[in-house]
């Protein structure tokens, strides 16, 4: 599932929760109908009879019976199957008149008159109950988009008052979503929970925007009132009665499992268990999101965080599972995204001296990334030379600083040129061939197609522009490391950088391999065999 904000609008792209049955499995009733109209055919026309308890008894009696329960199978598909299953049965039911005529005319049967009036009556019926479902229906989305605008209303007036958590409650419905889901509760559950997360900080409409805002360190008074809208959100919440459970977050989301959170100092399984899940994606997002004095947290970093929450300010179960999201997580998607104007400015990377500026890393996977890229020269005309570094470090940028490289565990395989020269530092091996471009639509020869893909402990990167394609392929040290590469070079404007990976992985073999395959199991063993693993960091 992707991460959902509301737009600026007031609309909201909200998730679908009603359970609904796939439409396939219509193919079921419709096999049950046709068995019983056979049956019901059957029936009328036998002459025959069985024995039951010692009573002779006519088989053309059960017409009545076969009859009526193939009109309950249509039901059944108007009910479920709405649109759908009111059109296949009224094709159902119409198929029998003709052959109900031609009996009622030639053969005068009384039964076959009955037949023909029981169909017409199963008609009014389909069309009254399709009508009352249609009329049901549209009152239900009708009260579930009112919901939906009053609860987009409550969040944007939350952003509205706070200018540093723009999209904080969206997201963290989000992430309280997959909690639930993971944690296997309910569609009813999940609802419930999303919505509840999504006006937690409802409280914060009634805290003066001068504190909200206030860029330096909360006075005593001004921390008492800040610590007083979870409270304040229960009262605001408490007023919509058709959803009792919306106060249940917004008055207990600052509960701590310790018992030294606040309004209450609840602890443990005092606190209400979907209070306890919306703190773990609050304290989340908290340090994903984008602040005045800095960027989100890295990855790693958050992750200790929760770890060291564990028992203390989260419950056990759901910080694990967040512990989970975040390991699967591998390119850092679950965290708060740049507005669309500054994403167009870090897209222009201006570059002096060699690598004086990077582009943020590329997470290079087993499934290819395309990245089209822009480059020009500076303003002094100095032919640009653009190169990019392949490398790994936990954030997922380029490091110089020593205490930076340490702290960020980076590390450096090499940098490779547009043109095609390659120089290895950390990689075993580089192999760089040059031919004709193998893409005749690019036009510009300020225009760079890069094409990337690792897999284990190779990897492939092909470079072309409009001339040429240089493919450089790499021998990793191993298959453990992450591989990002960062765009940069020499006197040069990098613009309109734009990376789209594919979905499917490349085969094993698509990397031709240029050195022998790191192996640290290729040892003796034990009577329990060695194990590599190259997963999670």
């Amino acid at each position: 599932m992707s991460i959902k904000d509301m737009n600026t609008e007031g609309t909201s792209n909200f998730p679908e929760f009603r359970r609904k049955i796939p439409k396939y499995t219509i193919i079921i009733p419709i096999v049950i109908y046709l068995l019983l109209y056979i049956s019901t055919v059957f029936a009328a026309g036998s002459e025959y009879f069985i024995d039951i308890v010692g009573e002779r008894l006519a088989i053309s009696s059960l017409t009545g019976a076969f009859s009526l329960l193939s009109s309950i199978c249509l039901v059944i598909m108007v009910l479920y199957y709405k649109k759908l299953g009111f059109v296949i049965s009224l094709v159902c039911i119409s198929i029998q008149f003709p052959q109900l005529i031609i009996w009622v005319l030639f053969e005068k049967n009384p039964v076959d008159i009955s037949g023909l009036f029981t169909n017409i009556f199963t008609i009014i019926m389909l069309v009254i109950i399709h009508s009352k479902n249609a009329r049901m229906e549209r009152g239900r989305r009708s009260m579930q988009k009112l919901f939906e605008q009053t609860a987009t209303s409550l969040v944007n007036a939350i952003d509205a008052k706070d200018a540093y958590t723009h999209g904080h409650s969206s997201r963290v419905a989000e992430y309280s979503l997959r909690l639930a889901e993971l944690n296997n509760k309910s569609r009813k559950e999940c609802e419930e929970i999303y919505y509840t997360a999504l006006l937690h900080d409802v409280g914060k409409i009634g805290v003066p925007s001068s504190i909200i805002n206030k860029p330096g360190k909360l006075t005593d008074e001004e921390y008492n009132i800040i610590r007083q809208h979870p409270t304040l959100g229960s009262q605001i919440l408490e007023t919509i009665k058709e959803h009792p459970y919306l106060t249940i977050g917004a008055h207990y989301h600052h509960e701590r499992y310790d018992g030294k959170g606040y309004p209450k100092g609840l602890k443990g399984e005092e606190i209400p268990e979907i209070a306890r899940l919306i703190a773990v994606a609050d304290a989340y997002d908290a340090m994903t999101s984008i602040r005045s004095y800095r960027e989100p947290i890295p990855q790693d970093s958050v992750r200790e965080e929760i770890v060291k929450g564990i028992g203390t300010q989260f419950d056990p179960v759901y910080a694990r599972l967040m512990l989970h999201l975040i390991d699967v997580d591998t390119e850092y998607e679950m965290k708060e995204r740049a507005n669309t104007n500054e994403a167009e400015e870090e897209k222009l990377l201006i570059v002096g001296e060699h690598r004086s500026a990077v582009h943020d890393g590329i997470l290079i996977t087993p499934c290819m990334t395309t990245i089209h890229v822009t480059v020009n020269a500076n303003s002094d005309g100095i032919a640009p030379t653009p190169s990019m570094i392949l490398f790994d470090s936990l954030d997922g940028i380029v490091h110089s600083d020593e205490n930076k490289v340490k702290e960020r565990l980076y590390f450096e395989y090499g940098e490779i040129w547009f043109d095609g020269r390659a120089g290895a530092s950390g990689a075993r091996k580089m192999q760089t061939n040059i031919s004709k471009s193998i893409y005749s639509d690019i036009k510009n020869k300020d225009e760079y197609r890069i094409e990337a893909v690792r897999i284990r402990d190779h990897a492939l990167i092909r470079i072309s522009d409009r001339e040429r394609t240089a493919e450089i392929i790499t021998a990793l040290p191993d298959s453990s490391r992450y591989l990002y590469i960062g765009l940069t070079g020499e006197n040069c404007r990098i613009s309109s950088v734009n990376a789209v990976k594919a979905k499917k992985e490349c085969p094993e073999g698509y990397i031709p391999r240029i050195a022998e395959e790191i192996s640290y199991i290729d040892e003796p063993s034990g009577d329990i065999p060695n194990v590599q693993i190259d997963g999670f960091r």
